[in-house]
């Protein structure tokens, strides 16, 4: 995006939201970015710790169990 654009982007939300509205707009969405980020890392968080066990299980050998001949 040029600067001329970003310019026109600016000078439309002023137009639109107007200059007394625009910070209350950049805190919700700014909340919302921040509350978005959360999420993405307790998402990302438990799948690696559903990998981790996996993995772990995975490395853990199975218990030998004893064959016992039923024909005694």
């Amino acid at each position: 995006m040029s600067s001329s654009e970003f310019i026109v982007v600016i000078i439309a939300i002023l137009i639109l939201f107007g200059g007394k509205r625009l910070p209350e707009l950049a805190r919700t969405w700014g909340r919302r970015y921040r509350e978005l980020q959360y999420t993405w890392y307790k998402i990302r968080r438990q799948i690696e710790l559903n990998d981790e066990n996996l993995i772990k299980n995975a490395d853990e050998t199975p218990k030998e169990q004893k064959v016992t001949d039923s024909s005694d």
